[in-house]
C-alpha cells in the first residue's frame, strides 16, 4: 500500500470515528435523580406525616391510616417481603412502609397522590 493510500485510510477511519459519536462533541448525558429527589427518604410522606401523627396524635393517624400503629406495623411485617424493592445505582427505592402508607391512604380516600 502506498503512503497515499495509507493516509487516504487514516482520513477515512478518523471521518469515521468522528461522525459515529466517538469525537469531542458528544451529548452530555442526564442525571437519573435530581438533587430535590435525592431527598425524598427524608421528606418523605411517610417520615413526616405518618411519624408525626404516629407519636403525636394517635387518633388522627388512626383516621388517615384507617389503622391504629400496631395494626399497620403487623401488615407491613407480613407484606414486607412482597413490596419491598431493591436500591439500584441510579436511586434508592421507595420504602415498604411509605408504600403500604400511601396505598392504604388512597384506598381509604380515593385520594391520588400529587
Amino acid at each position: 500500500m502506498t503512503r497515499m493510500a495509507m493516509a487516504l485510510v487514516v482520513i477515512a477511519m478518523a471521518e469515521y470515528k468522528e461522525s459515529a459519536g466517538g469525537g469531542k462533541n458528544r451529548k452530555k448525558r442526564k442525571i437519573w435523580t435530581r438533587p430535590w429527589l435525592a431527598q425524598r427518604v427524608e421528606g418523605s410522606q411517610y417520615n413526616n406525616l405518618i411519624q408525626e401523627l404516629a407519636l403525636e396524635d394517635q387518633d388522627r393517624y388512626k383516621n388517615w391510616m384507617r389503622l391504629d400503629r400496631n395494626q399497620f406495623l403487623e401488615v407491613l411485617e407480613l407484606i414486607k417481603p412482597a413490596i419491598a424493592k431493591q436500591d439500584i445505582k441510579m436511586r434508592a427505592a421507595v420504602l415498604p412502609q411509605d408504600r403500604l402508607a400511601i396505598t392504604l391512604h388512597h384506598l381509604a380516600t380515593g385520594a391520588a397522590r400529587d
